[in-house]
């Protein structure tokens, strides 16, 4: 008789660990897919940004000035944009870039992070984007930290 039981409560824990192991592969599948369709909504924002900086960092200040919407270019002229820039030379100084905060809704985008500049400073950077036809153009670019989202943990997108 305790063989018989100790065989049914093998059979029963076999059945427990197969479901538990079947739940945590449906779990990772949703997270994956998740995640890629959250990269797939933000990526051309993203690419968009971190071309304008590219520019910037290479000195090709007019060509990044060409990546801005048609909004920003009626507020900031060519010369304003060159007296920004010379405020913030780590803009032109960039060793890395990197967004932790990533939110697109409809036409609009904010991506938030932190540029590093050759000498190692940090700074965070918020960009603000929007669609203009199919391309995504950057909309204003700060560099103060009241500026960056509160609620960093909100990457929604739609």
């Amino acid at each position: 008789m305790l063989n018989f039981l100790s065989s049914r409560g093998n059979a029963v824990l076999k059945i427990v660990l197969i479901g538990c192991g079947g739940l945590l592969v449906v779990v990772a599948i949703i997270v994956a897919i998740t995640l890629f369709s959250v990269n797939k909504v933000t990526e051309p924002s993203v690419k968009a940004a971190e071309m304008f900086i590219d520019k910037l960092a290479t000195g090709k200040n007019d060509a990044a000035y060409n990546l801005t919407s048609s909004e920003f270019q009626k507020v900031v002229n060519t010369t304003q944009f060159a007296q920004f820039l010379k405020a913030y030379p780590i803009l032109a100084d960039k060793e890395s870039l990197s967004f932790s905060y990533k939110s697109v809704k409809n036409d609009k985008a904010i991506l938030s992070g932190t540029i590093t500049g050759n000498g190692k400073q940090k700074s965070p950077l918020t960009v603000f984007l929007v669609k203009e036809g199919s391309e995504w153009k950057v909309f204003a670019v700060s560099l103060k930290e009241e500026d960056v989202p509160k609620d960093t943990s909100d990457t929604s997108n739609e």
